[in-house]
């Protein structure tokens, strides 16, 4: 699959999608997100995005190493500086959601707050937020991507592939693209119209009604509050809202 990513097809992916600037390449990195946190602190412009034909060190949440078989995954990290309280933040990451599970197809779910997940709950893609923070606003805001476009990566957890979905990989420039499109409107509805981000989600959520546990909360996810916040009613009938927070998914009998 290296043919499908490289420089000049980005660029080609990028004026189809009239992104400016083009989506840039490096054959090899540490880590995208690394890369551009660097290049944001330099004044990197709002959309600024970057792909990698090969990570060595790069993030999941929780300070996981994130796998992928080389030439098979994409590696894509996004500058965004939206003009929001840092409040909005679980806002962005569900907006990145959308974008990400739009871009990847209906055989596709979320699950709250930042992976893709197939219909059958093996993970696809996962998502990567981390903000710069100025006097209580976003200044602006990291989110790495990760897919598993042509393979899923051996591992503890269970994975699945774009390639196996689809019945074909998609290109990874083409994919790029879109999601930095994706991610650029998603994200500049969250101040004129945070309702319909979170009726986005909704509609390829892959959590509510599902039994899951998460910071020391059991129960059932029965929404997306206004905020961002997964809210969770346990077996005694309370009700918890968790803004953070790393879900499982609990199996039931």
């Amino acid at each position: 699959m290296s043919s499908d990513v490289d420089a000049d097809a980005l660029i080609a992916a990028s004026r189809a999608r009239g992104l400016s600037p083009a989506i840039g390449f490096v054959r090899e990195v540490a880590s995208t997100n690394s890369a551009l946190h660097e290049a944001g602190l330099r004044g990197a412009a709002h959309g600024t995005a970057l792909v990698a034909g090969r990570q060595t060190a790069g993030k999941g949440r929780l300070g996981r190493t994130w796998l992928a078989p080389e030439d098979h995954a994409l590696a894509l990290s996004v500058v965004l500086r939206p003009d929001l309280p840092v409040s909005r933040l679980p806002l962005v990451v569900l907006a990145a959601g959308v974008a990400v599970v739009r871009a990847c197809g209906r055989t596709c779910r979320l699950k709250w707050p930042n992976d893709v997940l197939s219909v059958d709950g093996r993970k696809v893609a996962g998502i990567l937020a981390e903000a710069e923070l100025s006097k209580g606003r976003l200044d602006f805001v990291v989110v790495g991507v990760g897919i598993n476009v042509g393979g899923a990566p051996d591992g503890p957890f269970a994975a699945a592939s774009l390639a196996e979905l689809l019945g074909e990989p998609p290109a990874r420039a083409v994919l790029a693209a879109e999601i930095v499109a994706g991610m650029r409107d998603q994200v500049s509805r969250i101040a004129r119209d945070p309702a319909s981000i979170l009726e986005a989600w909704r509609t390829w959520d892959g959590t509510v009604g599902r039994r899951v546990r998460v910071e020391g909360v059991e129960g059932v996810a029965t929404g997306i509050g206004p905020d961002g916040a997964l809210e969770i009613r346990d077996d005694a009938g309370k009700a918890h809202r968790i803004l953070a927070g790393d879900v499982e998914m609990v199996r039931v009998g």
